[in-house]
């Protein structure tokens, strides 16, 4: 291009302007454009190879690549930041080791060595276990697999002698005490309750606690197999067993709690006779098959009524019999209706039967005998009626008591 002026006599600066356009088109370095007479003061995206730098104005910082730091403390170790400037540990004293804390490092001096149990290390997998150590003169030996151990045969021995057993201990024998044919034997010691003795090969004697028990095959009379129980003399008899049915004699019998008929469990409250729920009828008329104490909430129909009404009733069924007391009050007047009725407690077979009734004057202890109201009993129907009635004055009772027949 073609020079306006002549270099080589220039005594001053030359203006841009005077120049060829040429001298004004950016030249690019990494990734900054470069005018010819401007000032550039930065340039990014720039490859330096074989560069020296003698200084910076400041460190280079951490998310600049550096450490952020002027100089590092010669051993020291370096632990990183973040995006702050590095931390540095001195070695401390001879001997410490880094020791974490679970947040930082620090130079600790080294913890003592932990040793196992005498014998021979067993590790949990996170920590050393209880030794296993020799007992006596063996020698630990370590397997490669655990063993197997397996449960012996003891079988069973078809002979031998029991002697002086000590503690809890029971004895039990299939087939023949003593010689083949057992005539006579005896054991020393039975139990803690004293000795026992084998009798001929039908008939035998048992001590059982405080007293002695006899069974027989029957031979000499009857059927079945005969059990006799006698007291702790050994002489008086207390029952005879036979045939499934249980004769007390005339020194009767004592229960302490209940007795359970029909496969019942006797109660656990008090003393009796516990009847099932469900009656188990008997056709012998001497035989008491059911007993019943309850209480039932009555139904009133056909009454007017004034205020509140509460009805209770208690009833107590012995055999087909049953005898209940029931109150009807209110806190108003009780007046009757055509056909009134009560229910009671069990549904009857027929209309025999006797209800009387009372009313007791409120706030006083005074009664008047209604027995002279017709009532009927509708016992099939569980009900009974009570019959016209003079209307009750406000908070009097009206109490009904009787009995009838059921099924």
């Amino acid at each position: 291009m073609p020079v306006p002026y002549t270099f080589g006599t220039a005594t001053a600066a030359i203006p841009l302007t005077q120049l060829d356009s040429n001298f004004a088109t950016a030249i690019t370095i990494g990734n900054t454009a470069v005018y010819l007479g401007n000032t550039t003061t930065s340039i990014g995206n720039l490859s330096l190879a074989n560069v020296t730098i003698t200084s910076v104005s400041t460190p280079i910082t951490a998310a600049q690549g550096g450490t952020g730091l002027t100089s590092i403390t010669a051993n020291s170790v370096m632990i990183g930041n973040g995006t702050g400037n590095v931390l540095l540990v001195a070695p401390g004293t001879t001997g410490n080791v880094l020791v974490s804390n679970g947040t930082t490092w620090t130079s600790n001096a080294a913890g003592s060595q932990v040793y196992p149990g005498a014998g021979i290390a067993n590790s949990t997998g996170s920590a050393w276990g209880t030794s296993y150590t020799t007992t006596g003169s063996g020698t630990v030996v370590a397997l490669a697999t655990s063993p197997t151990f397996v449960t012996p045969a003891l079988g069973t021995p078809s002979s031998g002698t029991v002697t002086n057993l000590t503690g809890t201990a029971s004895i039990n024998i299939n087939g023949t005490v003593g010689a083949t044919t057992a005539s006579s034997g005896a054991f020393t010691t039975l139990s803690a309750t004293g000795a026992a003795s084998l009798q001929s090969a039908t008939d035998n004697f048992i001590k059982e606690n405080s007293g002695w028990v006899w069974n027989s095959t029957g031979t000499s009379g009857g059927s079945g197999t005969s059990r006799y129980i006698y007291g702790s003399s050994g002489n008086n008899l207390i029952g005879h067993a036979n045939g499934g049915q249980f004769t007390l004699s005339s020194v009767g019998l004592a229960v302490t709690n209940s007795i359970g008929v029909g496969n019942t469990t006797p109660s656990s409250s008090g003393a009796g006779i516990t009847f099932p729920a469900a009656i188990s009828a008997s056709s012998n008329a001497n035989t008491l098959d059911d007993y019943e104490e309850g209480t039932w909430t009555p139904t009133a129909s056909n009454f007017t009524v004034s205020g509140t009404t509460t009805l209770a009733g208690t009833y107590t069924k012995i055999g087909r019999v049953v005898y209940f007391n029931l109150s009807f009050a209110n806190t108003g007047t009780i007046a009757f209706g055509a056909s009134a009725v009560i229910t009671l407690p069990f549904s009857g077979i027929d209309q025999s039967g006797m209800i009387a009734m009372f009313v007791s004057t409120a706030g006083t202890s005074q009664i008047s005998d209604k027995s002279g109201v017709q009532m009927s009993i509708d016992a099939a129907n569980g009900r009974f009626f009570t019959g016209s009635f003079t209307t009750t004055s406000a908070g009097e009772t009206l109490f009904f008591g009787g009995f009838y027949r059921v099924s």
